[in-house]
């Protein structure tokens, strides 16, 4: 092998290498693209999905703050249909306060009594009456003679004029305990055997 041929291998080797740069430059022109493209895909895809995650995330999220506002309206509901059927009763707060409150009062003769065939009015009249006793109260009743209604839980009547003072102070006192006492013109006859001179007449009406 003489010179000549040993340059012509080399020139063959240096042709052959850059045709391989070549061609390794023309596919990294081509395949870089496709490789980008799928990349940028790759990218939208996750992107794509994360906003579906979030999305499905703030619908369970917003379905369960209805859920739980659903109940708390049920809850209240429940316990305002459990107030609607339960008999009225006093507490021992209420007790207490009207207690205090009627044992310092003027007192006069007093009547209590219920509407006609209203056995719930007539149970809480007679634990409104207890209270009145306790406090020093002459009380006459319970009776269940009322015809008519009342527009709130109690009301009253006087066969005095000067009764009136008392019995404001009775309503402010009953009110303040909840006992909603409201001022309602009692028609003539509507109270079973009447009502005995000098006595206060409360009237105990059905539950609201």
């Amino acid at each position: 092998m003489n010179i000549e041929w040993w340059l012509s291998f080399a020139r063959a080797v240096l042709i052959l290498g850059t045709a391989l740069v070549a061609i390794g430059t023309i596919g990294i022109s081509i395949l870089s693209p496709i490789a980008d493209k799928k990349k940028d895909e790759k990218i939208d895809e996750l992107l794509t999905g994360n906003q579906k995650l979030q999305f499905s995330n703030d619908t369970l999220t917003s379905k369960i703050d209805k859920y739980q506002q659903d109940l708390i309206e049920k809850d209240k509901r429940i316990e305002e249909l459990r107030k609607q059927v339960s008999p009225r009763q006093l507490t021992e707060e209420q007790k207490t306060e009207l207690l205090r409150k009627l044992s310092v009062m003027n007192k006069v003769p007093i009547t209590i009594t219920s509407r006609l065939s209203d056995a719930e009015g007539q149970r809480f009249a007679e634990q409104i009456a207890a209270i009145f006793r306790a406090s020093g109260w002459d009380v006459k009743g319970v009776g269940s003679v009322y015809l008519d209604d009342t527009s709130g839980d109690v009301t009253f009547a006087v066969t005095d004029h000067g009764q009136v003072s008392i019995v404001d102070e009775l309503r402010n006192i009953l009110n303040q305990s909840n006992i909603r006492c409201l001022s309602d013109k009692i028609r003539e006859g509507s109270v079973g055997g009447g009502v005995d001179p000098g006595h206060i007449l409360m009237i105990v009406g059905s539950k609201k």
